[in-house]
């Protein structure tokens, strides 16, 4: 069972910060040599559902709209 308690909300989920996540690669990718010494997040992916909790430190965040204000604080800080 997905965290959002129905299979097919979990698959829409996953599939949802899949490609968020394929579109901040790209942009990562096409901007490289700006944001390789940033050594932060470069962006945030959001994916539409919920429960889906933001990495820490790492270049992409991924997260869904009620976790939106965790993933801008791990840019901010």
């Amino acid at each position: 069972m997905s965290p959002l308690g129905h299979p097919k909300l979990g698959q829409f989920l996953e599939a949802a910060a899949r490609h968020a996540l394929v579109d901040m690669l790209a942009y990562r990718r096409a901007f490289d040599p700006a944001l390789a010494a940033a050594g932060q997040p470069f962006g945030v992916g959001v994916a539409w559902g919920a429960g889906l909790t933001p990495a820490v430190q790492e270049e992409v965040v991924l997260c869904t709209p009620d976790t939106l204000s965790q993933a801008i604080e791990q840019i901010v800080l």
